[in-house]
């Protein structure tokens, strides 16, 4: 606990001065009077254990992650190496803002902890919403807020003026490189930037890139590590100097900066492709759950832990405050999901024990900033990955024009709340059921199904952030409000609070409480079997209906090889001056005679003749395979909605 109160340090601070001291002065003012204002010695015997229990609970790992991610901050403005220290932290005003509320809401939360812990009474939150003063907290934040934007301007100021005398001193040019970009960063204010260009982006010297290893490929490109000014980052290239997913993402990611956001560094240009350099993160939330639930094959990063739920509420919380953040920027992210969420074991090492991991969304490709212009069109919709698609997202406009004013936003969180269900399960959406089912059935009201293990008010919260009606989903602002309040109440339940506030605690995330979910009733497997059945129908009435197809065609193809023999055999009469074999009823018996040596000819054409018979019996056998083929299709889409394995029917 005494670690605790040791935020001070001692280095001078190289920049950012102004907003450090502004966070040691709130760590002064909240988490060191909290932590002496209660004595052990002086507690009655029967006291001390209760005490003891809550100096050992979730709520001061909680308090102790919090302060060490501040002194993390203020030790990296004040190292030596204090110009490669400014890469990732020149602009980080919305890491002090973030780092500030939970200062304050955590400082609450261990207070309610040391009141049971002191009193005879013991402090119950319910359901109240602002049990642990966020709207003070909220309140707070804005003012804070406030002293730290004018912080962060008269910082940047100060830095702009630090690296231009760098820049003209003639003794620091092995420093030029890093001085000059770090101008080029802080130029702009990121926290009044709405949108920028590539052209203002900060431009790094591919060849001053040292290339480590590939991370991963795919169509666009690929992403590789590499090394600058000693530091690891990412590089993801595109391919074409032209490419718009180039330009989307560098776009949308130079005007954000969140601690849950993956920050971009700078661009690389020239050549026949381009790249985006970005931090470097372990792994993505996709593998880390294969890890946590033992079906992971990968070999780059590897939990020790499966998600408890303390780690489960941490993580949905940072996505959501990360969502809130893009939202509050009128960014919409499209295209939601685990495998778009990196991720980074905890730096602390009682944190990383524990489960913790640090999340950050990325994978902007398909974003879109939305203004007073933007229009929803058919070329917009259906962009994203099937499995997270909010169903308005499958709607055509004209059919679905009162919810289209929501979709940009909402759609985003009904593809949270699908992330979430992995999470929690360990489960891909949607497993067992065709893809191409997926939307019809989606449309008319399926979604996953949630363990039963989980609390009431967790699993309320996500069946209305996937509700079909777009205007009942709550924004990430109320979102993340929820998950503080759910997460607060654990943190005083672990350390011997009121714990049946919490109910159905400690929640399991272990496979075999999903596999509690299946559904066994016969009409839901009926209707799945019909639906199978109706498939590998259609599928086999696909390829009677190609076979005949090719058949057609050999016989159109021997059609054509029988018109020009005809075609031969009439040039060599025209040449010989003989009668067409049509005209051999009305000639002579010696002309009838002279063309008996054309008789093949008369063979050829009862061919033809033939095989334009069979060739349009089997256009008509196509025909009635083709109705067939329809009929099927109408029944399969009235029979489409039903219960399947994991899965339920709103």
């Amino acid at each position: 606990m005494h670690a605790l109160g040791r935020a001070e340090n001692n280095q001078p601070l190289q920049f950012n001065e102004i907003q450090c001291r502004l966070l040691k002065q709130k760590l002064q003012e909240t988490v060191t009077p909290l932590l002496s204002r209660v004595d052990k010695d002086s507690l009655p015997p029967e006291k001390q254990a209760l005490f003891q229990q809550c100096c050992q609970g979730a709520a001061l790992l909680e308090l102790y992650r919090i302060v060490k991610r501040a002194e993390a901050i203020i030790h990296g403005c004040s190292t030596q190496d204090w110009l490669t220290a400014a890469i990732k932290l020149a602009n980080s005003f919305e890491a002090f803002v973030d780092i500030s509320f939970k200062i304050d809401w955590c400082t609450a939360v261990v207070g309610i902890v040391f009141s049971n812990a002191v009193t005879s009474e013991l402090e119950h939150v319910g359901d109240n919403i602002d049990g642990f003063g966020e709207t003070e907290c909220v309140f707070k934040m804005e003012e804070i807020r406030s002293m730290l934007q004018q912080a962060a301007s008269q910082d940047r100021d100060s830095l702009r003026r630090r690296l231009t005398e760098m820049q003209q001193d003639t003794g620091a040019r092995s420093k030029q490189e890093i001085v000059a970009y770090l101008l080029k960063l802080v130029t702009t204010d990121p926290a009044n930037m709405e949108r920028t260009t590539v052209d203002l982006l900060p431009t790094i010297e591919r060849k001053n890139l040292r290339r480590l290893r590939t991370i991963g490929e795919g169509a666009y490109g690929e992403v590789a590590e590499v090394e600058w000014l000693g530091q690891k980052f990412a590089l993801k290239t595109f391919l074409g100097v032209d490419s718009s997913s180039f330009l989307v993402e560098a776009n949308i990611l130079a005007g954000l900066c969140h601690p849950n956001i993956v920050q971009i560094v700078g661009v690389c240009k020239g050549g026949r492709d381009c790249s985006i350099v970005m931090e470097l993160m372990r792994g993505d939330l996709g593998r880390a759950i294969n890890d946590a639930f033992g079906r992971s094959t990968s070999t780059s990063y590897h939990r020790k832990h499966n998600f408890t739920l303390p780690v489960v509420l941490d993580i949905m919380l940072q996505m959501a405050e990360a969502m809130q953040y893009l939202h509050r920027k009128k960014i919409t992210h499209r295209d939601l999901k685990s495998l778009n969420m990196l991720i980074n074991p905890a730096e602390i090492p009682e944190i990383a024990e524990a489960g913790y991991i640090d999340v950050k969304v990325a994978d902007f490709g398909i974003s879109k900033i939305i203004n007073a212009t933007t229009t929803i069109s058919p070329q917009t919709l259906k962009i994203g990955t099937v499995l997270w698609m909010a169903p308005e997202v499958w709607s055509e406009p004209e059919t679905d024009s009162s919810k289209m004013k929501y979709y940009p936003l909402k759609s985003d969180v009904y593809s949270y709340a699908i992330t979430c269900y992995e999470i929690l399960t360990g489960r891909m959406p949607f497993e067992g059921i065709l893809r191409v089912a997926i939307p019809e059935m989606v449309r008319t009201g399926l979604r996953p199904s949630l363990p039963k293990s989980l609390p009431t008010s967790l699993s309320s919260l996500i069946e209305c952030c996937w509700d079909a009606d777009v205007r009942r989903r709550p924004p990430f602002s109320r979102i993340s409000t929820e998950l503080r309040h759910l997460k607060g109440i654990y943190l005083i339940s672990d350390c011997g609070g009121p714990s049946q506030t919490f109910a159905k605690l400690p929640f399991s995330m272990a496979p075999e409480d999903v596999d509690t979910e299946i559904e066994t009733d016969n009409t839901v497997r009926d209707m799945y079997t019909f639906l199978n059945t109706m498939h590998d129908l259609k599928r086999q009435l696909q390829e009677k209906d190609q076979t005949l197809r090719e058949q057609n065609e050999m016989l159109t193809k021997k059609d054509q090889t029988v018109r020009e023999q005809n075609q031969t055999i009439q040039k060599l009469l025209a040449r010989q001056g003989r009668f067409d074999v049509s005209q051999l009823e009305e000639a002579s018996p010696v002309d009838q005679k002279l063309s008996l040596s054309f008789s093949p000819y008369q063979t050829l054409r009862e061919k033809d003749k033939t095989l334009q018979e069979q060739g349009q019996e089997l256009q008509e056998k196509d025909q009635v395979l083709q109705e067939e083929d329809q009929a099927i299709e109408k029944h399969h889409a009235r029979h489409a909605t039903f219960k399947c394995r994991g899965c339920v029917v709103q």
